[in-house]
């Protein structure tokens, strides 16, 4: 039996994997230092004419850091400060995952081959970033440094992607997909110490790059 190709609005999960300087160590100020994370997602398209539409998706992920080697580099950027960590002991440092929302519209072209549908799909909109949180407690015998950062910031993004459509009986199917990710955050860490003399803050301007691959239902219509 041929099928044309169906509008449809679905829910898929999957792992979601930084690339470039997302995934990067070594550089404190520019690198993500993440690592496979997950991915949840809401999308729909509707395609009112032959082949060309328009779709959109909501989706949210999260990526766990490298804390040991965050540790590591932000010790270094606080090195070029004068800051000299205690030969015993080690610095009291934790740090949250990194989680964005996004939301996005854009152009879908839909490709009907039988009960497979391929929709290819370049996605515009904004990303609602959480950066990682991240505490810092160094401790001398006559003072003590800290440091907090809980930065959030709303930016620009774009996905470029296809998904796999596999027509079940009657309007439900099952969704792959996968997309490339870009957007971008900055944000400053504030450390002082604990008689309110602060040091210089340290600025992070990152690139948010990852590969999104999602399996899912989908409901046609």
């Amino acid at each position: 039996m041929v099928f044309g190709q169906s509008s449809h609005m679905g829910l898929s999960m999957g792992p979601s994997f930084p690339v470039g300087d997302f995934s990067k160590t070594g550089d404190y100020k520019t690198n993500g230092y993440a690592q496979t994370g997950f991915d949840l997602s809401f999308d729909a398209n509707y395609i009112p004419t032959w082949y060309f539409g328009v779709g959109g998706e909501l989706l949210f992920s999260s990526n766990y850091p490298n804390s040991d080697t965050m540790l590591y580099d932000l010790l270094a950027e606080l090195y070029d400060l004068g800051v000299r960590p205690p030969q015993n002991g080690v610095p009291d440092f934790s740090i949250e995952n990194w989680s964005y929302v996004n939301i996005m519209v854009g152009p879908t072209l839909a490709l009907p081959a039988g009960k497979i549908q391929f929709n290819l799909k370049t996605y515009l909109g904004i990303s609602i970033i959480m950066a990682p949180t991240q505490t810092i407690a160094i401790e001398y015998e006559t003072e003590t440094i800290a440091g907090y950062s809980s930065p959030q910031s709303v930016a620009f993004c774009y996905s470029i992607g296809s998904d796999i459509i596999y027509k079940l009986s009657g309007n439900y199917s099952i969704k792959l997909g996968a997309e490339y990710f870009h957007t971008k955050t900055d944000y400053d860490v504030e450390i002082a110490y604990d008689d309110d003399r602060k040091l210089p803050v340290i600025s992070r301007e990152v690139k948010i790059n990852s590969i999104h691959t999602t399996i899912g239902l989908a409901y046609l219509f």
